[in-house]
């Protein structure tokens, strides 16, 4: 390849294919690598000038996250917890995953090119990756953590299928609208994200999958208005989620209905509800839940930690460690973010819906497993962020109309 060619790649698309490269084997692993290369890969491929429209459009989602990140990290100072370089880890993470972002929207044409080759090829390696680990008992784990149990041991793969349920979109954002082999490899795609939602013991990929498939489907015919609902549902219920979940929780019978690992979800909701009542403006600071690991709640014969580390709700973790103003912060983020991808996107309905489908799939995911300030799926929605921005244009101005 000629020097010529080597600068009209650029160094984003240099930067973000190596990442993509790297990522399904970090996936596979647990994903605890995800992060720190995404800030590496922003580092080497940030962009030294944007254009006036390209300022236009990642200023305001730029501004929402980061002020909302800056009020997590000084939450520190009020937690009971003295962890203060997990507020460094935090801001690292949303800075990173910002300048991951700008990097792919101010590439050269090229540059999206080999981004959008790269990450749809990674989506399809981690596919099989991952189908080997759930087909033949793991061997890549088992490699890396010989001695580790089996129920522990399958986290790993089970969180890589969650970034794969959020990376299908990037790829189905570059080839969902395509014909031929491309459109074939974006069916291949979602169908292997179908069959491996399910394994691993972690429902919430299954769920989270149905959630993104569906504002995908809507999408296609009212893109922008679906895009818009997704993003008003997930910034009304982190704002409503402490007055709303004692509703649920208090739905006659419903415990009885569900397995262990969901009648513990709903127990842990209930604590942190409790919790949030008690600090609700400023909540406990960054961490401060962590300060009830001595607690303990029983389901039958069954004994559990009240507060595993975090809700296992990102909406209800917000509250919890920097309350409603982190709450309101977070909602002005969300709606922010999916305004400007609306007008960064305006008229291009597969890729407006596949932004949906993956809002869909990251907050049903997030408010049902994971922790808010895990990195590792901080830098999910940056990474699918980057391939969208990065895909072709696929439609015309008209078919973006709701």
């Amino acid at each position: 390849m000629s020097n010529t060619e080597n600068r009209g790649i650029g160094r984003s698309g240099w930067a973000l294919g190596a990442y993509f490269a790297l990522a399904p084997a970090g996936a596979t692993g647990g994903g605890l690598v995800l992060a720190p290369l995404m800030g590496l890969a922003a580092l080497a491929g940030a962009p030294l000038r944007l254009t006036g429209e390209q300022r236009q459009s990642l200023l305001a989602p730029a501004l929402a996250v980061t002020v909302f990140g800056v009020y997590v990290a000084l939450s520190m100072l009020w937690s009971p917890v003295a962890r203060f370089e997990q507020s460094g880890k935090v801001l690292a993470v949303l800075v990173g995953g910002l300048l991951f972002v700008a990097a792919a929207v101010s590439a050269s044409a090229r540059g999206k090119a080999m981004i959008t080759a790269v990450g749809a090829g990674a989506c399809l390696v981690l596919i099989a990756l991952l189908a080997v680990e759930a087909w033949a008992g793991m061997p890549f784990n088992r490699m890396a953590q010989p001695n580790a149990e089996a129920g522990a041991l399958a986290r790993n793969p089970g969180k890589g299928v969650s970034i794969l349920v959020v990376l299908v979109w990037g790829l189905m954002a570059s080839y969902g609208a395509a014909g031929g082999w491309r459109g074939g490899l974006a069916a291949l795609a979602l169908a292997g994200a179908a069959a491996l939602s399910p394994q691993f013991d972690m429902n919430a990929n299954l769920v989270g999958l149905a959630a993104g498939v569906a504002a995908y489907g809507l999408g296609l015919a009212a893109p922008t208005f679906v895009l818009g609902l997704v993003a008003g549902g997930l910034a009304l219920w982190m704002l409503a989620a402490p007055f709303l979940t004692p509703v649920f929780l208090s739905m006659p019978g419903l415990a009885a209905q569900l397995p262990l690992s969901w009648q513990m979800r709903l127990e842990i909701w209930r604590f942190a509800e409790a919790r949030i009542s008690e600090k609700p403006i400023s909540g406990w600071g960054l961490d401060g839940g962590r300060s009830f690991a001595g607690e303990l709640s029983r389901i039958g014969e069954f004994t559990f930690q009240s507060l595993p580390l975090h809700p296992h709700s990102a909406s209800l973790h917000v509250w919890l460690e920097t309350g409603a103003i982190g709450a309101g912060l977070a909602a002005v983020a969300i709606l922010t973010v999916a305004a400007s991808v609306a007008r960064a996107l305006a008229g291009d309905r597969f890729r407006l819906a596949a932004a949906a489908g993956a809002m869909a799939a990251i907050g049903v995911i997030w408010n049902v497993s994971y922790g808010a300030w895990q990195e590792w799926w901080m830098a999910a929605p940056f990474l699918v962020a980057a391939l969208i921005a990065a895909a072709p244009q696929s439609s015309s101005p008209r078919a973006a109309a709701p």
